[in-house]
């Protein structure tokens, strides 16, 4: 008998559908409050560059903890090799990058279907709670970070369906210039399929309400990237007359745990938690 292939095989957990469906990131101060087909949510200063660094971590960690809470521990000369940063000892900017994820509220609500059951998956906190930095030698250098995430975010990451992706996969998002081309590409990731026109990606995007300008830009650099999105993640771009369309299937460097756990259950786990450190 031919055995089973594990879906999750040389993937790692990089983010949750909710999260990256919905248009987060904004890098404007001003928030504004954005309703899609898929959910509800409140755009942030955040861009696209914070999801890089927490993708970045959650590809190239040294040690991680999901027992009650979620923690990683990793190099920062590493994280920032990874992001094919220029200086690779620019600790302070991680730093930096990593603090402002710590001072931004998320607020995500969402409805999915899990197992046949609709799910209302919910989001008000803080990413991360705490960062530990542990430097060394006469100059003080940074060698490892820590960081807990909330438990506000840990909650909803066991609420909501999680992505797993190769690291292959994480390197092409990151390397693209683009801030709309990042949001794009996580955003058509994120679901099994997806088949829309330029401007119902737009809607769901958060790009909707843009200047005209702006909207020209998105569509000519989605249009002179469209080799790179079919070969790099099975995203096709067709310009079909005057529309653009996007085509998308689940590509196989991507899979997806829809295991869920109700509100109870992750109280168990915390719970768990919390009698191991008495």
């Amino acid at each position: 008998m031919k055995r089973k292939s594990n879906p999750f095989q040389n993937k790692k957990f990089i983010g949750t559908t909710s999260l990256y469906q919905l248009p987060i990131t904004r890098g404007k101060k001003e928030k504004e409050i954005i309703i899609t087909p898929l959910g509800k949510t409140i755009t942030t200063s955040l861009t696209q560059t914070h999801f890089d660094i927490l993708q970045a971590i959650a590809i190239i960690y040294d040690k991680k903890n999901t027992n009650g809470e979620l923690s990683f521990v990793f190099s920062p000369y590493k994280v920032l090799k990874f992001l094919g940063h220029e200086k690779k000892t620019n600790h302070e900017w991680l730093i930096n990058k990593l603090n402002e994820i710590k001072k931004t509220d998320i607020t995500i609500n969402s409805k999915r279907k899990i197992k046949n059951e609709k799910v209302e998956i919910n989001l008000s906190a803080n990413i991360i709670d705490t960062i530990v930095v542990k430097k060394s030698g006469e100059l003080k250098t940074p060698t490892k970070v820590f960081i807990l995430f909330t438990q506000g975010f840990y909650r909803f990451i066991l609420q909501d369906i999680r992505i797993f992706m190769k690291q292959e996969m994480v390197k092409a998002i990151i390397y693209l210039k683009h801030d709309f081309l990042k949001a794009i590409a996580r955003y058509c990731l994120a679901h099994k399929t997806r088949n829309l026109t330029f401007e119902n990606l737009l809607r769901d995007t958060g790009y909707q309400n843009v200047a005209k300008s702006l909207k020209s830009r998105i569509r000519k650099e989605l249009l002179n990237h469209k080799d790179y999105f079919l070969k790099n993640f099975s995203i096709e771009i067709r310009k079909e007359g005057k529309k653009i369309i996007i085509y998308y299937n689940q590509n196989n460097s991507i899979a997806f745990d829809y295991t869920y756990l109700s509100n109870n259950e992750i109280q168990e786990k915390i719970q768990n938690l919390q009698k191991n450190e008495l």
